[in-house]
Parts: structure tokens; C-alpha cells; sequence
């Protein structure tokens, strides 16, 4: 669920009934980060954290801090020198009832 108003709120549901309210654990500008991090997987399934540093315009680093705050949303599949980031089933789930 995205909020917007006078400030901007995203809350992510998990699998076991709790919620992540993005905007109670990191600043506006990483939050709207990971969210375009989201977007972006939604479209293109397998980016590496390089392909998804550069569409966020941050560090490799940076990214890869998001990604750890987001693991039950997204999931690092295959090698570390070829695989990428893909949504988690149930972050899926959820996209596709909207």
C-alpha cells in the first residue's frame, strides 16, 4: 500500500501478518529508492545490484544495503558474478491483486 499526502507512507504485508512500514525505519530518499527498486524488479526480473545502482543513481553498496532490509521481498538467485535480484512469490502475490 502506497499513501501519499502530506508525507509519504509505504507499507509492505509479510507472510507471517506483520507489516513493513518503510517510512519508521529509513529516511524519505531511501525509501522512495526501494520502491523504485521494487518497480524496477516488477518489470525486469534479474537485475544485478550494478544495473539497479545506476537506475537508483547510488552505490553498488547502497543498493545491496537496501536489499537485506528487503529480503522477504526480494531474493538474490543464482552466482554471485551472475545472478540478480527477483521479487519474492508472495511480493508477486501481492502485485498481482492489484
Amino acid at each position: 500500500m502506497f499513501i501519499e499526502g502530506g508525507t509519504f507512507k509505504a507499507i509492505i504485508p509479510l507472510p507471517d501478518g506483520k507489516a513493513i512500514a518503510i517510512d519508521d525505519t529509513v529516511n524519505d530518499t531511501v525509501k522512495q529508492r526501494m520502491i523504485r527498486v521494487i518497480q524496477e524488479l516488477a518489470k525486469q526480473p534479474g537485475l544485478k545490484s550494478k544495473d539497479l545502482a545506476k537506475i537508483a543513481g547510488v552505490s553498488e553498496v547502497s543498493i545491496r544495503r537496501d536489499m537485506q532490509k528487503l529480503t522477504r521481498l526480494v531474493e538474490f538467485k543464482g552466482a554471485p558474478k551472475t545472478g540478480g535480484y527477483f521479487l519474492t512469490d508472495y511480493m508477486l502475490s501481492k502485485l498481482d491483486k492489484k
